[in-house]
């Protein structure tokens, strides 16, 4: 089991190594538990992040909300501008316990 922090967005590195999990998932190397967006804009990040994961084929990956990551710049992104209200993604503090709560020891 794993659980990927990403700034996904920021550089394509994040797409590529989302498009390395759904393989490894595929190849039942790598069991994704969860996908967490960190550094503001997090809640877009998320956004992008759940879209990737639902072109990759990986719907049942949770996506959360990560932290701002401490960035004090204001980023913006817009791909999402107009369609907000579509995906409500839960915050990782909520889902992240709850996870780490119901997997097996050692094994994240």
């Amino acid at each position: 089991p794993v659980i990927v922090f990403t700034d996904i967005g920021k550089d394509v590195d994040d797409v590529f190594a989302l498009v390395v999990l759904a393989c490894l998932k595929r190849m039942f190397i790598l069991n994704p538990l969860a996908v967490i967006a960190t550094l503001s804009p997090q809640d877009e990040r998320a956004r992008l992040a759940r879209v990737v994961l639902d072109s990759l084929g990986l719907p049942d990956v949770p996506v959360c909300i990560g932290t701002d990551g401490g960035s004090k710049d204001l980023v913006e992104m817009h791909c999402f501008d107009n369609e907000q209200h579509l995906l409500n993604l839960p915050y990782g503090s909520v889902l992240i316990p709850r996870i780490l709560k119901d997997a097996e020891p050692k094994s994240v």
